[in-house]
């Protein structure tokens, strides 16, 4: 029995979705094709999904769940500062395997922004499933910007990580601590933000993601360091 076959069929798919779409833009595959990679018929594919941005969704609460299952066994001793830095990068780790597609993916969003706003909700829950597992507060109003602000954050870091080659990921390491600090100015209330991002001096001293492993004077690509469409 292959590793495809042993799946679940909604695995299945959503694996056949990541590998068509790194073998060709995103747009350009079809909900046939992916029943089809995936060996299950239309049928099995309306059951499990709606169309290809529910698609996404799921991919995107699967890798929710990775992450989860990571800082779960490996992250739990570490103070909430340090684990908002952790819980990002392994959010990139994750991902990692599948950046082609990732790549695909966010281009085609970004020149969709119809569909951006229909998967907004998933990224607001993405972010907020982050926030709590760095232990920190979402509830109410603050908790609602926190995850806003998160989003932005990852947005404009994705764009970094998806031309990141270094096995590990200095420049996305930058990139993210750069934007953290930016957004902590840019929310304008000191209290809410410290709350919310701590302070990022000690960041990553005793996380998996440690800043001994990068300078933070690397310096970015030009276009690597403005703002990005994310997924």
């Amino acid at each position: 029995m292959t590793v495809m076959e042993d799946q679940s069929p909604k695995d299945r798919l959503l694996d056949a979705a990541l590998g068509l779409a790194a073998r060709r833009p995103w747009e350009d595959v079809s909900l046939a094709d992916i029943a089809h990679e995936a060996h299950v018929s239309l049928g099995e594919l309306h059951a499990a999904f709606r169309d290809k941005l529910d698609i996404l969704v799921a991919l995107s609460d699967r890798t929710d769940q990775q992450v989860l299952d990571t800082i779960d066994t490996e992250m739990s001793g570490e103070p909430p500062r340090e684990r908002l830095f952790d819980v990002m990068m392994a959010r990139f780790d994750a991902l990692r395997p599948h950046r082609a597609a990732v790549r695909s993916i966010a281009n085609a969003l970004a020149r969709s922004p119809a569909d951006l706003i229909r998967l907004r909700d998933a990224g607001m829950r993405s972010m907020t499933w982050t926030l709590e597992a760095a232990g920190m507060d979402t509830g109410g109003q603050i908790g609602a910007l926190r995850a806003q602000g998160l989003a932005v954050v990852f947005a404009r870091t994705l764009r970094v990580w998806l031309e990141d080659d270094d096995p590990g990921m200095a420049k996305t390491m930058v990139a993210l601590d750069r934007r953290l600090r930016e957004g902590e100015r840019a929310m304008g209330f000191a209290e809410g933000l410290s709350r919310m991002f701590g302070r990022f001096g000690d960041i990553g001293r005793r996380g998996r993601y440690s800043r001994d492993r990068y300078d933070p004077r690397t310096p970015l690509d030009p276009e690597q360091e403005g703002s990005g469409s994310g997924i």
